[in-house]
This record gives C-alpha cells, sequence and structure tokens, in this order.
C-alpha cells in the first residue's frame, strides 16, 4: 500500500516508456501490438502502470487509453510532470508553475481522466539526481492537488535533502529513482525511505547500446532491441525475488545446456541473455513453444487449468500424458504405444510449429485407453483387485479406458483367474 493512501499495488507494475518508437519518441513499431501487450499485463494482474506524457511525446498515454479506457476499477496510473521534448528528441527541463500545469493538463487529456492517481516530479539532470531547492515547482503540483486534478504526489529523480525538503511542503508517497546493479549510490537512501514506508523495488540494467540475439529451437532467429526494453525488475519491494535473475543464475551454476518454455517468456529470454552475460556465463539454448489452448483459452496456473493432481485423480496414467505431450504441436499422430526411449529418439524441435496447440481432454481419454490396453501385468498388479492374476488382467484391459479396482470387480466381474 502507498503510504498514507488506500491505494494497494500488486507487486509487479509495467513502466510504458518504451511503448513509443525509437528514442521514445513518436508512435510505436507495432501499435497493436503495444495494446495487446497493456491488456495482457493487465490481464494477467498488474495494476499499476507508470507513464508520462513526455514519453513520445503524448503517444505513450494516447495508447494506455487506446487500450484500456474505460480503466478497470484498482488501475493506478502514476506518471511524471518536470520535462519536456524538443524537437531534436532532446529532455528539457520544465519546472516552472505554467509548465507544470501544461503537463498535468496534457497528462489529463491524453489519459482520458479527471484526475491523475499519482504525479511524480521530475527533477535533476536527464540522467542523475542534483541538489537544489525543488519548493517552487513541487507547490505548484500542491496547488493542482487542491484544485482535484491530482490526488497524490510522488517525485522522481532526487537526492536525500530533496526527499527531506518535499515531505515538509506535502505528503510524498513514492519516491522514483534509478538503483540496479550499475547503480548503488543510494543505499543510504533506501535505508530512509524504508524507515519512513517507502521502500523500493530493483532493476535489471540492460545494455541498450547492446542488440540481443539468439537462435531458437522452434522460433528461428530472434532479434531485440533493448533499447524497446524496459529495465526488468528482478526484486520486488518487499524484498522478494521475481525468477528471471534468480533462474539465470541457477541455469548457469548446474550448467544447464537447454530451456523449452513457452513462447509468452520470448521477451523474458531477452532480458535473461544480458543477465547471463553480466554472469560472465553462456547462455543456454533456448526454445520457445506455442502456448496450449483449450476451452477457456490459453492454459495456465493463473486459471487454475487441468493439472497433474486431477490427472491423477481421473485415473490418467503418466505414459498417457508423456504420449500426448511428445507430440502436442506437431503434426506427428499420439502413438500409445511408443515407449519413453523411442518417443525420445524421435523428439525433434523442428516439428513443432509455430501455432497455438490445443489441447482437448477427450483426446487424452483416447490415448489413455490406448496405453492400458498395452500395459503389462507387472505395471498393475499392485492396482488390482486381489486375486486378479496376469490371465484375467490381459482379458479384460482392451475394455478398459482406466485401471479402477472396484470398477473391475462391479463391471466386469472378475476377481480371480479360478472363478
Amino acid at each position: 500500500m502507498l503510504p498514507g493512501t488506500s491505494i494497494t499495488l500488486n507487486r509487479l507494475g509495467y513502466g510504458a516508456m518504451r511503448l513509443a518508437g525509437e528514442a521514445v519518441w513518436g508512435p510505436p513499431r507495432d501499435p497493436d501490438a503495444a495494446v495487446a501487450v497493456l491488456r495482457e499485463a493487465v490481464a494477467l494482474g498488474v495494476n499499476h502502470i507508470d507513464t508520462s506524457d513526455y514519453y513520445g511525446p503524448h503517444t505513450t498515454n494516447q495508447m494506455i487509453r487506446k487500450a484500456l479506457h474505460p480503466y478497470p476499477q484498482g488501475l493506478v496510473i502514476v506518471t511524471k510532470v518536470g520535462y519536456r521534448r524538443g524537437a531534436d528528441k532532446s529532455w528539457i527541463p520544465a519546472l516552472s508553475p505554467e509548465e507544470l500545469t501544461v503537463a498535468v493538463h496534457d497528462n489529463l487529456r491524453n489519459l482520458g481522466l479527471e484526475a491523475l492517481d499519482v504525479v511524480n516530479l521530475r527533477v535533476g539532470s536527464p540522467f542523475e539526481p542534483s541538489e537544489g531547492s525543488i519548493e517552487e515547482p513541487l507547490k505548484a503540483l500542491v496547488e493542482l492537488k487542491q484544485q482535484g486534478l491530482i490526488r497524490h504526489i510522488g517525485v522522481s529523480n532526487v537526492t536525500q535533502r530533496q526527499i527531506v525538503q518535499a515531505q515538509t511542503i506535502t505528503e510524498i508517497v513514492c519516491v522514483q529513482n534509478q538503483y540496479n546493479l550499475a547503480h548503488r549510490e543510494f543505499d543510504a537512501l533506501l535505508d530512509a525511505m524504508a524507515a519512513k514506508g517507502i521502500a523500493p523495488h530493483w532493476r535489471f540494467k540492460l545494455e541498450h547500446d547492446a542488440p540481443i540475439a539468439w537462435t531458437d529451437g522452434i522460433r528461428g532467429p530472434q532479434h531485440f532491441d533493448p533499447r524497446q526494453m524496459s529495465d526488468p525488475v528482478v526484486r520486488r519491494a518487499d524484498g522478494s525475488w521475481l525468477y528471471m535473475l534468480p533462474s539465470a543464475i541457477d541455469d548457469s551454476e548446474m550448467g544447464v545446456s537447454d530451456v523449452i518454455r513457452g513462447e509468452d517468456h520470448v521477451s523474458n529470454t531477452a532480458a535473461q541473455i544480458q543477465m547471463f552475460a553480466a554472469l560472465g556465463a553462456a547462455p543456454p539454448r533456448f526454445a520457445h513453444e506455442a502456448l496450449i489452448v483449450a476451452s477457456e483459452g490459453v492454459m495456465s496456473k493463473r486459471l487454475g487449468s487441468y493439472g497433474v493432481e486431477q490427472m491423477r485423480a481421473d485415473g490418467i496414467e503418466p505414459e498417457a500424458v508423456v504420449a500426448l505431450l511428445a507430440r502436442l504441436g506437431t503434426a506427428d499422430p499420439v502413438d500409445p504405444g511408443l515407449s519413453s526411449e523411442e518417443l525420445t529418439a524421435g523428439f525433434d524441435l523442428a516439428r513443432f510449429g509455430r501455432a497455438p496447440a490445443r489441447f482437448d481432454a477427450a483426446d487424452l481419454e483416447r490415448v489413455n485407453a490406448g496405453v492400458v490396453h498395452r500395459l503389462p501385468y507387472a505395471r498393475v498388479a499392485h492396482l488390482l483387485p486381489e486375486g486378479m492374476g496376469e490371465a484375467a488382467w490381459e482379458a479384460i484391459r482392451p475394455n478398459l479406458a482406466h485401471i479402477d479396482a472396484p470398477a473391475l470387480v462391479d463391471e466386469g466381474g472378475i476377481a480371480r483367474d479360478d472363478e
């Protein structure tokens, strides 16, 4: 929760700066993709978007409005003022009361809002804080808050002295400063903010001048421009870690050679490749499969989709799951008669397509029946009714879709070979 407010933010927010075009100027290269990213972020639980009307300029806020307006309940949009863009794409301080008033109204208009949840006053140079009084611009924001145009105020790119000064003028609900592996000069400031209930989160600083490329095992050559990417959050404000950096460390320490995962992780892989470089480690080979879809849409743990526990409860055999997954997403037929060794020998990433693979529980049931029909007595003896021998098992298994001991007795009437 932001201190002094009723605003509760989820652990991960979305930084909208890179939605604009190259050098944070003009429209995005793919506006439809930008809209899709915003909608997907909110659908996955993001309830905090960080933006500014000088991104673009105007473009990013207009894109947010196009994608999300009318805004879902609980979505918090935090914007910044204090700079404007020159015709040469430069970043120019804009801290006079008149400039700040224009900036707030620009944000309101392009976001389609009557009041802004949080406005951060951005001061200092474009790349680092600098000492100096922030009283005049901050009081200008306080006046706009009194007019009902701003609900809460924060500060950005500030020194500890400026934070202390700001807190004597108005309530400050957040501080936004650069802090990462390369910039650790704010350790004392972080401790001071944590003592006041204002906690930071940590980002991995991407090398924006180093293009990212790899050959994906399924998607082929992949290229990402880190200038169009936001520095990813790797540690939350509560001190807990997101998976990206720990995963790269684990893979490096454990000598992982191949990573196969869903295509929704492609952009994460781009960031992790730079993390491996920062660790001085060679990245593993990556392959990104198309997502599996079912009747309710993309299958995911967030949707409570069909999982291993439910499969076990439904009598699905492990061999059936392996047989289906080994071929799902390819044009190859699912063969319940193939052993794990045969499936492994025939496994080829080149056979996986880019189109989403469709999972149908009825298909799994059919494969399961095929597996049960082939299971040897030794594999199932401990699951059968007491006294049922090998001959009885081989007699009834062609009629079974699952192994269920009570049903074998009730429906088949077979309990012992000598009956």
